[in-house]
């Protein structure tokens, strides 16, 4: 199963990760070491500048604590395929 998002809708969930990530007090360094992806990958996540798989959203949002139904219900575009 993977996890589909709208490119148009990339930008405005990176920048909802990235208010998570800074409500937490956390760096991108940290987040990027505790989901397992890199720095620059983080990036361009957070810049609406790359896609992601759906196992990567889930260790992203399970690092920021955000609930995925709750994502769900904020981006209704974000899709389970």
């Amino acid at each position: 199963m993977t996890i589909t998002i709208a490119e148009n809708y990339l930008e405005k969930m990176g920048t909802y990760l990235k208010s998570a990530r800074l409500e937490l007090g956390l760096t991108q360094e940290q987040v990027a070491e505790r989901a397992g992806i890199s720095v620059t990958f983080l990036r361009k996540i957070e810049h609406g500048k790359s896609s992601v798989s759906w196992n990567n959203w889930l260790k992203i949002f399970y690092v920021l604590k955000l609930d995925f139904e709750v994502v769900k219900f904020i981006f209704p575009e974000l899709q389970e395929q």
